[in-house]
């Protein structure tokens, strides 16, 4: 996200275009930290 924000402030491209990038970047972030929770719960359950 960094990066776009920086595109936005430096001017190089118009805030209503990289507002849906700035979106889809959170979203992804959101499932890949949920997947990762999934993975550390799962690792530490015992196995049947």
């Amino acid at each position: 996200c960094f990066w776009l924000e920086l595109i936005i402030d430096s001017g190089l491209l118009n805030e209503d275009r990289i507002r849906p990038l700035l979106s889809e970047a959170g979203e992804l972030v959101a499932i890949m930290a949920a997947s990762r929770k999934s993975a550390i719960g799962n690792r530490r359950s015992p196995i049947p």
